[in-house]
C-alpha cells in the first residue's frame, strides 16, 4: 500500500510539473476576440468628437468586432478609451518599436540610431522611405526607453494592451511587389540595407566572437553574425513584454512578418521566440504576388513552427481582398488552419459587405 502510495505521489507531481511546462509552451490562451481590426487616430479625419468614436465603435461592435489596435497618441487614448469600454470594445495601443523619425528626437539622440554595412546613419541617410529611422536594439538606453515608453501607455485607465510595431531591424529583403516599386532586385544581401554596424554592435560581436563583423566579406554566410543580430530584437520584445506585464498585467501582442522563417531571412526578426501573448503576421498576399490559398498556409506554418508557442491571428490586408467570396475563404481558411481570428487591416477599409460576412462568423 505504501508503495502504491508513493507511486500515485510522484505521479501526481509528474503531472503538475508537466502541465506547468505545457502552459508555458503550448499557448496562453490570450482572451483576445475573434476579429479585431487595426485603426489609426487620423482615420477619423482629425476631428475626434466623442458622438464620432461612438458610433464608429458602435457599428464595429454591432458586427462582431470586438478590440481596435490603435495608433494614436496618449491623450487621444485617454479620451477613446473610456468611450470604447462602454461600447465593449477593447483598446490596444498600437506604436511603433525601433522606429522613431521624431525630428527633435533624432537630433537629441543620434548616437542610438542604427548604422548599416556602408558605416551610414540611417538619421542621415534613411533607407527606402524617410521614416525609416531606426534605432539600435543593442543599446541599453534604447531597451530602458522603449520600456518606459509601453508601460506608460499600458498603464492609461482603460486600456486591454500594447502592440509592438515594426519590431526588427530594417527590411534586408522587400516583399516582390515592393521591390518593383522602388526599381531594385534584391537577389542578394545588399550593403545599404543591412543593419547594424555601429559602434556597439561590432564591439561587441567582436567581444564575443573575436572579430569585426564589418570585416565580413559576406555577411549573409556568416551564422553568429545573423544569430547575434536576432537575439537583439528578441531581447528587446521579451524585455518590453516581461515588464509590462509584471507591472501592469495587461496583454502583449505584435504585428510580424508572415512566417518565422520569412521574418528571420527578409527582416532579421526571430518572432518564433517572442514571448507575447499573442502574434499578429501581415499575411498581405498582395505584396508577395500570392493568391489568398497562401495566407492559410502561412498561418500553418507560423502556428506549427514557432518556438515559444502563443496564439496567433491572421492579419489580413482588406484592399488585397475585395470579393466577399474570396473574403470568406481567407476568413474559413485562417480558422481551419489553426488561427484564433482575424485581425484586419484597416477599420475604415471594411465596407458594409465585409461586416455582414464578419457578423454572420460570429
Amino acid at each position: 500500500m505504501k508503495k502504491f502510495c508513493y507511486y500515485l505521489f510522484t505521479i501526481i507531481i509528474f503531472l503538475i510539473v508537466f502541465s506547468s511546462c505545457c502552459v508555458h509552451q503550448s499557448g496562453n490562451n490570450s482572451g483576445l476576440p475573434k476579429f479585431m481590426v487595426w485603426d489609426k487616430e487620423k482615420s477619423f479625419g482629425g476631428n475626434l468628437s466623442d458622438e464620432e468614436v461612438e458610433a464608429f465603435y458602435t457599428k464595429l461592435k454591432d458586427h462582431k468586432i470586438d478590440a481596435v489596435f490603435l495608433a494614436a497618441r496618449n491623450d487621444t487614448y485617454k479620451k477613446i478609451a473610456p468611450i470604447a469600454k462602454k461600447i465593449g470594445i477593447e483598446i490596444h495601443t498600437w506604436r511603433w518599436t525601433m522606429i522613431r523619425p521624431d525630428k527633435e528626437f533624432m537630433e537629441t539622440h543620434k548616437d542610438w540610431y542604427a548604422v548599416n554595412k556602408n558605416n551610414e546613419s540611417c538619421v542621415d541617410n534613411p533607407p527606402y522611405v524617410d521614416y525609416y529611422r531606426w534605432l539600435c536594439p543593442n543599446e541599453p538606453k534604447v531597451i530602458e526607453y522603449l520600456v518606459n515608453d509601453y508601460l506608460e501607455l499600458a498603464k492609461i485607465d482603460g486600456i486591454a494592451g500594447i502592440h509592438l510595431d515594426y519590431i526588427r531591424y530594417c527590411d534586408i529583403f522587400l516583399p516582390t511587389i515592393l521591390q518593383r516599386k522602388y526599381n531594385l532586385v534584391q537577389d542578394h544581401e545588399m550593403p545599404e540595407f543591412d543593419y547594424c554596424y555601429c559602434h556597439r554592435c561590432r564591439e561587441g560581436f567582436k567581444k564575443e566572437f573575436g572579430y569585426d563583423p564589418m570585416d565580413l566579406q559576406d555577411s549573409a554566410s556568416q551564422e553568429q553574425w545573423k544569430e547575434w543580430r536576432l537575439k537583439a530584437v528578441v531581447n528587446v520584445a521579451n524585455t518590453i513584454a516581461e515588464e509590462v506585464k509584471v507591472q501592469t498585467g495587461k496583454l502583449v501582442t505584435a504585428a510580424v512578418f508572415p512566417t518565422p522563417k520569412m521574418s528571420v531571412d527578409m527582416v532579421r526578426q526571430d518572432w518564433g521566440k517572442f514571448e507575447l501573448d499573442a502574434v499578429f503576421p501581415m499575411l498581405y498576399n498582395g505584396f508577395y504576388n500570392k493568391e489568398v490559398e497562401w495566407i492559410g498556409q502561412c498561418v500553418k506554418e507560423g502556428i506549427t513552427s514557432m518556438e515559444y508557442k502563443k496564439d496567433l491571428y491572421a492579419g489580413i490586408m482588406i484592399r488585397h481582398i475585395q470579393e466577399p467570396d474570396q473574403f470568406k475563404i481567407v476568413i474559413k481558411s485562417v480558422l481551419d488552419n489553426g488561427a484564433k481570428g482575424v485581425v484586419f487591416f484597416s477599420a475604415r477599409n471594411l465596407t458594409d459587405e465585409h461586416l455582414k460576412i464578419i457578423k454572420e462568423y460570429n
